[in-house]
């Protein structure tokens, strides 16, 4: 696919999503009757005559000019932004099976978070001492065991985990009822910074849009959408929170909620515990019920001693992995073939993952699965760029 074709097919994407409207089922369905952004590359109309279409729907796609679009594309690549469409690899996966899929996702950090388990915590912008120490102990301990801590980079406690989890060693992704344009919340601007060099910031809106008070219900089906389980820390029986809880049992996900005392002026998890929420115990326990083996792998869980920090990783000093030394440690034993392929074509030096899909003769996908895999067990580390190198270990 050529430049100006890939910009072309993300801004159809975008138009399509811009016509039925962020959040909605029509532009789902339209996926499902027509197959996607493709369609509106056809130089074939005859489609648009099928009476699914509303007339505004028709004069939009019929003769569709891409101008508005295609400068979105444009200044989401300046930001260091990717846009992720349902066609793309990295897409993730349980997005694909909500309500309402999203056509569009912008993307700003380590994609390949989005191949490892996610567990999304939500709450309170305003919580008490129990609240914030629930809510940190809870993010520290799901991001040292693995677990991709996922939340809405709102003040309270939503900041709260997103923080535990990095200061864990652990990683988080932030997902934004506002374009990455847009400095929101600004109490949060030097956590949003961290995130975006260390973790993954991810939203549907264009990166100019604001955060209008109609898209954080819009948003909140995402939070809990692409994540394998949700936990309430604490809300109140109206709070936003309610919103995305809601979401998860309609999307049947596993729903948690933080208990808290009878007294105490949150009551929404004590609403949500008599609906059938389990209660949030403990880290280890929720990522478990998330999981469907309902154990922790122990690739996942293993923080090695050796896994070098993200400082150490751009040092000149530290030699690549090589396939003697890989054949007899035992994280290399129990690797599969896609897994040991990687890192044996890393042994030469750092590669792109295009490089990586190339030389293995593997998709995109399997090859950040892959990454993942072997950046758990301390084999490999992940670079800026969409780079990856093998990790030398005496």
């Amino acid at each position: 696919m050529t430049e100006r074709h890939r910009r072309d097919h993300a801004a159809c994407w975008l138009l399509l999503q811009q016509t039925f409207g962020t959040g909605t089922r029509r532009a789902h369905l339209f996926c499902e009757r027509y197959g996607g952004a493709q369609r509106l590359l056809s130089p074939d109309r005859g489609w648009l005559d099928d009476p699914f279409f509303s007339e505004q729907e028709r004069r939009a796609l019929r003769c569709p000019d891409l101008a508005e679009q295609e400068a979105a594309v444009a200044q989401a690549e300046r930001l260091g932004a990717v846009l992720l469409t349902p066609d793309s690899p990295e897409y993730p996966q349980n997005l694909r099976h909500i309500h309402a899929m999203p056509l569009v996702l912008w993307a700003e950090g380590e994609l390949s978070l989005l191949q490892r388990p996610l567990v999304t915590m939500v709450g309170t912008r305003n919580p008490d001492a129990y609240g914030r120490r629930a809510a940190k102990t809870l993010a520290e301990e799901l991001a040292s065991l693995g677990a991709v801590v996922v939340s809405g980079l709102a003040v309270g406690i939503d900041g709260i985990c997103h923080e535990a989890a990095l200061d864990a060693g652990g990683t988080t992704a932030a997902i934004l009822a506002a374009g990455l344009a847009v400095d929101y919340p600004r109490e949060n601007r030097a956590l949003r910074s961290r995130i975006r060099r260390d973790g993954l910031l991810l939203t549907e809106y264009s990166p100019d849009v604001p955060p209008l008070s109609g898209n954080f219900p819009v948003r909140n089906r995402l939070l809990s959408g692409i994540s394998a389980g949700t936990v309430a820390v604490q809300t109140r029986a109206a709070g936003g929170t309610m919103l995305t809880a809601r979401r998860a049992i309609e999307q049947g996900k596993p729903l948690f909620a933080v208990p808290d005392g009878i007294f105490s002026a949150f009551d929404g998890a004590g609403l949500l515990l008599g609906k059938g929420a389990k209660p949030a115990l403990s880290g280890r326990q929720v990522l478990a019920d998330c999981l469907p083996s309902g154990e922790i792998p122990v690739a996942l869980s293993a923080r090695p001693e050796a896994a070098p920090s993200k400082q150490a990783a751009h040092s000149p000093k530290q030699a690549a992995f090589s396939p003697e030394q890989a054949a007899h440690s035992p994280e290399q034993m129990a690797l599969s073939p896609e897994q040991a392929a990687v890192l044996a074509a890393l042994a030469e030096g750092p590669e792109t993952v295009s490089q990586l899909c190339e030389r293995c003769a593997l998709p995109a996908g399997v090859v950040l699965a892959a990454l993942t895999a072997l950046e758990l067990l301390g084999l490999a580390r992940l670079l800026p760029g969409r780079m990856a190198e093998a990790v030398h270990r005496l």
